[in-house]
């Protein structure tokens, strides 16, 4: 509500209401201030659910990117304590090891596949919209097919920075659950050349695989600089 109709409607408010403003269709109305104090009242607009969802998006990637900025060895000595005690011990564990693989190569999943998502149009969601799809639906039978290839190049550098990670993982590991980077750095350690070698050369296929199986086999280019 808005024009000559705001005032009088602010007027007749109840001693702590709330004056949901939906919209100005009559133009944008001057607000006396002292008199929105002597009703003790708030005014809000529909866009405050909009702000709300912008600010807890925006707080939760600053968060998810957070990462980037620290070393392995440092989040490494971060978990430790933070999962050495208490109700979740996980030092000692695998799971520790796969918190620390997801929290670190978290960010290039999603800052690889959210820049596609990005620059998928408005427009193409919200033609499905108007034609009776619903949003959901519209999400997944336009949206996400259009997102594969940025999903799967996600998923593949993920998981090429994710096992030939060591610098977290060397300081969460306990004996029996050394991944390969581990046994071939104590491999270098102890002297045995030839072995770390014939390690590391099966981590190579091991990376070099899922970019071979996406690319020959499902032809997915995963290194077009196309948007």
């Amino acid at each position: 509500m808005g024009g000559d109709y705001f005032e009088p409607a602010l007027r007749a408010i109840a001693w702590e209401g709330r004056y949901l403003v939906v919209g100005f269709p009559a133009g944008i109305p001057k607000i006396a201030q002292n008199l929105v104090l002597l009703k003790g009242c708030d005014i809000r607009g529909v866009f405050w659910g909009a702000a709300v969802i912008t600010i807890l998006f925006l707080a939760f990637h600053n968060l998810a990117v957070l990462p980037l900025a620290l070393s392995g060895t440092a989040l490494g000595i971060g978990l430790i304590h933070a999962f050495n005690v208490g109700f979740l011990p996980l030092t000692g564990t695998a799971s520790i090891i796969v918190l620390a693989y997801v929290i670190r190569r978290l960010p290039f999943g999603m800052r690889n596949a959210s820049s596609t998502l990005y620059n998928i149009p408005n427009s193409i969601e919200e033609a499905s919209i108007s034609l009776g799809v619903s949003p959901a639906r519209s999400f997944l039978k336009v949206v996400l097919p259009l997102m594969v290839p940025a999903l799967v190049a996600a998923a593949v550098l993920t998981w090429t920075t994710t096992v030939a990670e060591l610098s977290a993982s060397i300081i969460v590991y306990s004996g029996g659950r050394e991944t390969m980077p581990i046994q071939i750095f104590k491999l270098i350690e102890g002297g045995l050349m030839a072995l770390a070698s014939a390690y590391g050369l099966v981590l190579v296929a091991v990376i070099v695989l899922p970019i071979l199986v996406a690319t020959r086999v499902f032809r997915i280019d995963l290194f077009s600089s196309r948007t």
